[in-house]
């Protein structure tokens, strides 16, 4: 899929002079990187989407959480957002599992 970005993008670029406008233009490698980025963020990115549906879902921050353990103080935030965020009452999953993840 990447590959036929890339060849699309290159089939637009002009062949002479000419048509080069003095808009700032974005370049091939600008529109990679933006995607490389947005491809390294999309496990975050889909864990906040799931998490917005639904917030008292356990087995989801829990997998949001092991996304952030490569950064301590994001993992300690994200353990304190869904602590004070999951309802109890409503708490989808085993809320124990939580607590004990964070201990």
């Amino acid at each position: 899929m990447v590959e036929s970005v890339y060849s699309h993008e290159i089939d637009k670029i002009p062949n002479n002079e000419k048509e080069i406008s003095n808009k700032p233009r974005v370049t091939l490698t600008d529109k990679a990187n933006r995607l490389e980025n947005l491809c390294n963020r999309r496990p975050f990115l889909l864990s906040h989407v799931l998490l917005r549906q639904n917030p008292d879902n356990v087995y989801t921050w829990i997998n949001y959480i092991q996304l952030c353990e490569h950064d301590n103080h994001l993992a300690i935030k994200a353990f304190r957002e869904a602590i004070g965020t999951i309802d109890p009452q409503r708490a989808f999953g085993k809320l124990h599992k939580l607590w004990t993840k964070f201990a």
